[in-house]
């Protein structure tokens, strides 16, 4: 998180542990019968032992409590990503990466089915292999999978709903995805999402999921938000505004509103400026302006507290270019640098536009804001873009034309 004078202080990392903290709490204060991990507990391999360490103490203090934690790993934290290791509490177990296997919890007559990730690209469906429910026991399997879909998070470990079903398990743990779904019901087969969303593209509450058993069958399923930064685009039409001031009375509005949704927690948002024929008096396109302006609205919001992103202007109110070729070179700037900037320039005779175009992208951008291999997103920056370009434009004609008749 970009830091700037008045904002929360707070960061991506310290919110992805707190929100580890507070699944800790949570379970302490329901006294669950165990804690169900279902991968990308760890992003890659750790700089130091300190993410580990990190781990395993919130792991110790529910062993403390009597919780027995039974986790698989996932493409993040795959058996040939982490290479580095930790001696784990007593009451964790990880299942085999090599196979699917059972692990039984005696006392409660719960037998956890899973099968970790040996590599990143895990491509088979790694269901197939699971065993046959045990009989007479409540049966859960824990799965880091895309299911049959969800390309925004990547195809890992595909498998089918149906062939989820068929195994007959009361429950199917999903990890993965990070926006929490229901994906079947008699039998469950449900995504928790993740702990804490990490950027604009996870918006919504993020945490676990609370699985209350009775007489050895699923009672209920009930979501419950950990998180403690709630990410938000903020949409504000500002078509009828004729003021810079009127447009940021409107904003403030918007981002109170999503404020209060947050439940407490700091906000994160970024902020999308709507139109279809803004007035010059809002300098429309001048991002760092309005950067600006926005952060001293957000630091008297309340509840709050809260964190801007960025803003953008969407490019609506300007009109929908063709960007075809400017979305080919903004892949291509994206993905290779100055160097494949320097060679697209040498070949196209779209030059000057994309020039303009680097010069007009929104800032800050960051590269995880962005999903560069989908061509509608790429075309839809080069669009944004565009109308920045042409919204500039317009200004600097809007501004001579007064200069002149002055």
């Amino acid at each position: 998180m970009v830091r700037y004078e008045g904002c929360p202080e707070t960061d991506g990392q310290t919110a992805t542990r707190r929100a580890l903290d507070n699944l800790v709490r949570l379970a302490r204060d329901e006294a669950v019968d165990a804690v169900l991990l279902v991968g990308d507990i760890f992003d890659g391999d750790w700089k130091d032992a300190a993410t580990g360490l990190f781990f395993a103490r919130q792991m110790s203090t529910l062993g403390e409590a009597g919780i027995p934690v039974v986790a698989v790993t996932g493409n993040h934290d795959a058996r040939s990503i982490v290479s580095r290791e930790l001696h784990w509490p007593a009451n964790v177990t990880y299942l085999s990466a090599d196979r699917a296997e059972t692990h039984r919890l005696d006392e409660l007559g719960l037998a956890v089915h899973g099968h970790g990730y040996a590599q990143r690209w895990e491509q088979a469906d790694l269901s197939a292999t699971y065993p046959p429910r045990v009989p007479g026991w409540v049966n859960i399997g824990l799965l880091h999978t895309s299911a049959e879909g969800h390309p925004a998070n990547g195809t890992y470990a595909p498998c089918s709903v149906d062939g989820l079903v068929a195994h007959e398990y009361d429950y199917w743990a999903l990890g993965h995805v990070h926006e929490h779904a229901v994906l079947h019901t008699e039998p469950w087969v449900v995504f928790a999402g993740c702990l804490q969303a990490r950027h604009i593209n996870e918006p919504g509450p993020k945490g676990c999921v609370l699985v209350s058993v009775d007489d050895g069958h699923v009672a209920s399923v009930e979501f419950r938000p950990v998180d403690v930064v709630r990410w938000a685009t903020v949409v504000v039409p500002v078509d009828d505004c004729r003021s810079r001031h009127a447009a940021l009375d409107r904003a403030a509005e918007a981002i109170t509103a999503a404020s209060q949704d947050a439940d407490g927690r700091v906000l994160a948002c970024r902020v999308r400026l709507t139109g279809t024929d803004p007035a010059p008096a809002l300098s429309w396109g001048d991002d760092n302006d309005w950067l600006d302006n926005l952060r001293s609205v957000c630091m008297e919001i309340a509840p709050g507290p809260v964190w801007l992103e960025g803003v953008r202007f969407d490019r609506t109110m300007i009109g929908t270019a063709d960007a075809a070729g400017l979305a080919a070179l903004v892949h291509e700037v994206a993905a290779g640098g100055s160097e494949a900037l320097a060679a697209a320039l040498q070949v196209t005779p779209e030059w000057q536009r994309v020039g303009l175009l680097l010069d007009a992208l929104p800032s800050p951008i960051r590269q995880e804001d962005l999903r560069l291999t989908d061509p509608a997103d790429i075309a839809d920056l080069a669009g944004e873009a565009e109308a920045l370009i042409a919204a500039r434009s317009l200004k600097r004609a809007v501004d001579m034309e007064v200069g002149e008749g002055a």
